[in-house]
């Protein structure tokens, strides 16, 4: 239930048990996880209680909001809230404040070459071209972007570097856990040694194997082979490199434990040949985190 899930982020955001809540408004711990796990509901007696306790207004611990954006054509809200047509007895909206407009609907607004625009959500085209996300609003008035077509390059240069900080980033992870999983070390060795079967390829281009399993990048190098057509000369070897990477991934996404140090032990009754009837699999225990 939704109201479940709000109150487990407003008691999370505040800090407080699952237990301490319980104590606020007179319940048990196990009754407040019910709610957060949507078993049951508060029953409408307690919503002001726990309003009060995780310090939000009512109509902020319901949390209705709509998924359109912008404007509306049909009025100034997106939607009401009423109880004014219902069979069964009024008066919950106002008791509540559920009808209590926490922020209005409208379009973003932003310039474009100094001139006032508009669209109605974050996300919009300009002139066919360029696909505008407005993340936030400007830090100071004034505050600008510059957006424009890359060259070729430049764009060829930014996609391999994302490559390379990809790769980077992977051995890094599967390096951090070498000391508590010794198998790791396995995943670095053969990540590097696919790198270093096309290392000469990719060193022409500026891209160099480390001792260490990384990848060290020379864009100065790398831009220099883009614009003298070496880049190209080039692309089987780094679109190899890039096909070998995804494999392995891919391998150990389906085989993860390949890779973790685990002992398996299977209880067999002595003196007879029959199949045991302790069978193990690789995977026991995988979903393992902690006891709760």
């Amino acid at each position: 239930m939704f109201i479940g899930r709000q109150i487990a982020k407003y008691r999370k955001e505040k800090r407080l048990t699952q237990e301490q809540l319980g104590d606020a408004v007179g319940v048990t711990n196990r009754t407040v996880s019910k709610w957060e796990s949507g078993t049951t509901s508060p029953g409408v007696d307690l919503i002001p209680s726990i309003a009060f306790a995780l310090g939000v207004s009512t109509d902020r611990l319901f949390g209705i909001e709509s998924q359109n954006t912008g404007r509306s054509s049909n009025g100034p809200h997106m939607f009401t809230v009423s109880d004014n047509n219902t069979s069964k007895r009024a008066g919950s909206v106002d008791y509540f404040g559920l009808d209590n407009i926490i922020n209005e609907s409208g379009d973003a607004e932003f310039l474009i070459n100094g001139e006032p625009r508009h669209a109605s959500g974050n996300i919009f085209t300009v002139e066919k071209t360029y696909e505008i996300h407005l993340k936030n609003i400007s830090s100071e008035e004034g505050d600008s972007t510059n957006i424009s077509l890359k060259p070729d390059v430049e764009s060829l240069a930014a996609n391999i570097t994302k490559l390379i900080d990809g790769y980077n980033s992977f051995v890094d992870k599967a390096d951090a856990y070498s000391a508590v999983h010794p198998k790791s070390d396995r995943l670095v060795r053969e990540m590097s040694a696919i790198a270093s079967l096309h290392s000469d390829e990719l060193m022409n281009l500026g891209i160099e194997l480390k001792e260490d399993g990384r990848i060290a990048l020379d864009e100065d190098r790398l831009k220099s082979a883009a614009a003298s057509g070496e880049l190209k000369d080039n692309a089987d070897a780094l679109k190899g490199f890039t096909s070998a990477m995804l494999r392995k991934t891919n391998q150990v996404g389906l085989n993860p434990m390949n890779y973790a140090d685990r002992t398996i032990v299977a209880y067999k009754n002595p003196g007879h040949n029959y199949a045991t009837p302790y069978v193990t699999s690789a995977y026991t225990g995988m979903m393992f985190s902690s006891y709760c």
